[in-house]
């Protein structure tokens, strides 16, 4: 039977390290997830014999786990070769070497997050470059990886036909080169992040690539992409009729013009955060858009022109689509990228069977 360590109760080994030894050391060849995220207490060397002892495994979740390092992520995966879903994030003793063993040793892996590694990319030797032995990958979050190159994006667009999700914010040395080279081939995009990349060598040309062949786009975040203006949203939002959420917060050259083609190229928009675009929108624009985008539910217009005023009267509308006007307030927990495998999508437990004979 397939057992699920440490999502309810994430501290539940915490009292002693060497209580999830012996624990994994006897049932280990059950279980087929685990998640310890943000456990920075746990050792190496109880981390090492998840590797020794669950062959079974398709999710684990380590991210946050100060103490992992490249020497017990390959000894995990020599053994754990089912794994469908690998989070390492915040794991910053990792490097591309055990990455790069990652993806060669583990071909049904379709989720993996390396969030926050700054050490995951070497350009002398790229390891992305094993994704030729893993063409099930169905989404990637490299954001905030510093070293991250267009090498990577040219590897994803050229071996992972079937990438579904891709985060590559606050990767800074990405240029039009990789971007262009996702827009060109990964057809099957349906969200794409890259929040804060606003670096000069991604220009209006490389974002406006980004929907060549990903027709099916149903998510776009480029918060505090400053570059980005109206002619290039509007050349976007022509090819992006499937469009579902649109997050453009700190585009302060968005205007009205932009905004307004929303109406026409996605109507299937539910929801849209313009927070921090600037004064140029305008009351008028935002009616039309609640008026005219029926699938409209959800309206960020924090820190922007939008009186308290104008937010009632845009919430009476349509009373179905909520209009949020609010200042930024830090998250409390780090991002986990939301999207799980098919593989360990869990069956739904039959209820016990509470029939009583009851005797006369």
């Amino acid at each position: 039977t397939q057992s699920t360590w440490g999502q309810d109760d994430p501290n539940a080994f915490s009292f002693k390290d060497a209580n999830f030894s012996a624990l994994i050391s006897e049932k280990g060849g059950e279980v087929e997830e685990i998640y310890l995220e943000g456990i920075e207490w746990i050792s190496a060397a109880s981390l090492r014999k998840i590797g020794d002892f669950c062959p079974n495994l398709k999710l684990l979740n380590l991210a946050g786990c100060a103490q992992l390092t490249d020497a017990v992520l390959m000894a995990i995966v020599n053994t754990c070769q089912l794994l469908a879903y690998l989070n390492v994030g915040r794991c910053v003793l990792l490097t591309g070497q055990s990455i790069g063993h990652v993806l060669e040793q583990c071909p049904q892996l379709e989720v993996l997050c390396l969030h926050g590694l700054p050490l995951v990319d070497n350009p002398n030797g790229s390891p992305f470059i094993n994704l030729y032995a893993n063409r099930s990958l169905r989404a990637i979050d490299v954001s905030y990886c510093s070293s991250i190159t267009d090498q990577v994006l040219l590897n994803l667009a050229t071996y992972c036909p079937s990438l579904e999700m891709l985060d590559i914010s606050g990767c800074t040395q990405l240029t039009d080169l990789g971007l262009g080279s996702i827009g060109a081939k990964c057809s099957n995009l349906k969200a794409l992040t890259m929040k804060l990349c606003s670096q000069d060598t991604l220009t209006s040309a490389g974002l406006g690539a980004i929907c060549r062949a990903p027709r099916n786009l149903k998510r776009l975040d480029m918060s505090g992409v400053t570059q980005l203006d109206d002619a290039t949203l509007t050349a976007l939002l022509k090819h992006l009729p499937c469009l579902q959420g649109l997050i453009i917060s700190g585009c302060k050259q968005i205007t009205d013009d932009s905004l307004n083609t929303l109406n026409v190229h996605c109507k299937q928009l539910q929801r849209l955060d313009i927070s921090s675009c600037g004064v140029q929108l305008t009351l008028q624009t935002l009616l039309d858009l609640i008026h005219d985008v029926p699938a409209l539910v959800r309206l960020v217009v924090s820190e922007s022109a939008i009186s308290n005023a104008e937010v009632v009267m845009l919430s009476e509308v349509r009373p179905r689509c909520k209009v949020i006007k609010q200042q930024y307030q830090a998250p409390q927990k780090m991002k986990q990228l939301a999207f799980k495998p098919t593989e360990v999508t869990k069956k739904k437990k039959k209820p016990p069977n509470t029939a009583t004979n009851k005797r006369r």
